[in-house]
């Protein structure tokens, strides 16, 4: 699968990285994703980082704050 992905870097003008707010460690692999990008990509790329399931808490009427990662 790995070696199937890289040939879609090299024609993409944009990376999305998505992370789930509600666990840490999808966050922290991130910088695996960067790496990923970085060096199968041209040097021009576009690169987003988006947080999701920010709606959970109100989805499932919560009363905590189900969020790993802060804005900080």
């Amino acid at each position: 699968f790995k070696s199937i992905t890289r040939s879609y870097y090299k024609s993409s003008i944009a990376a999305f990285l998505v992370f789930d707010l509600t666990k840490r460690d999808s966050f922290e692999n991130l910088n695996k994703w960067l790496f990923e990008v970085k060096n199968n990509s041209h040097d021009k790329i576009q690169t987003v980082v988006i947080g999701n399931k920010y709606d959970l808490k109100d989805k499932y009427n919560c009363h905590y704050n189900s969020r790993e990662v802060s804005t900080e």
